[in-house]
């Protein structure tokens, strides 16, 4: 008899980074709706002299510079943010692997806060700069700089002008150093490969075949 065909689950492409940072940021969302109450934990602080200032004397401010990624206001953003940045995780983790997407994110998002912290008065929160990291990860890799997406870099062309769009017309300043935090995750990117290519080498099927 033939066998019936069954549904089976696939983890092939699970992103458990980007997985991580996303199920905590959703539970961050529902626990301050249904508690009714606004974590400041997770939101990275302005410059010295603004409403939202960051205070050196706390030592639970410097970990807003890392958690802030986890913060949101609005769940229509989140859920677009979160669907945009777990379709780019998948090609994002595979090429660099968990560890070392895992260190860009954590350079991105420190970069973010203390630029926010330094220059901006407005709260800083939200994946907007891990999602621009991933964007030019997947544009423009530092494995193989030989093939450009035009689909891939057109949708990072239009997030570009969106972000632009919101800095001038709203006044999300913040976003600036969301960018900026994101280029420097994505300059990060170029120590990736170097042992790689090394251990391609040494397991590449020409050396097997030799062996």
């Amino acid at each position: 008899m033939a066998k019936k065909n069954s549904l089976s689950l696939s983890f092939e492409s699970f992103t458990p980074v980007a997985s991580i940072i996303v199920f905590v940021s959703i539970l961050v969302f529902v626990f301050q709706k249904i508690s009714g109450t606004f974590l400041l934990m997770f939101f990275a602080p302005g410059k010295l002299g603004s409403v939202v200032a960051f205070s050196p004397t706390k030592i639970t401010e410097y970990f807003r510079f890392i958690l802030h990624v986890f913060g949101s206001k609005d769940f229509v953003l989140l859920s677009t943010n979160c669907l945009i940045f777990m379709f780019l995780s998948s090609k994002v983790e595979q090429d660099y692997g968990s560890v070392f997407t895992l260190i860009m994110c954590f350079v991105a998002t420190f970069v973010t806060g203390i630029i926010n912290a330094c220059f901006f008065t407005q709260l800083c929160y939200g994946l907007e700069g891990l999602i621009f990291m991933f964007f030019m990860l997947t544009v423009f890799s530092a494995q193989n700089r030989k093939n450009l997406s035009v689909f891939l870099l057109f949708a990072l062309t239009l997030y570009v002008l969106q972000a632009v769009v919101l800095i001038v017309d709203k006044k999300q300043y913040s976003l600036i150093a969301q960018f900026i935090g994101g280029l420097c995750g994505y300059f990060v990117s170029f120590a990736a490969f170097t042992p790689k290519r090394k251990t391609a080498k040494k397991t590449s099927p020409k050396s097997q075949e030799q062996k």
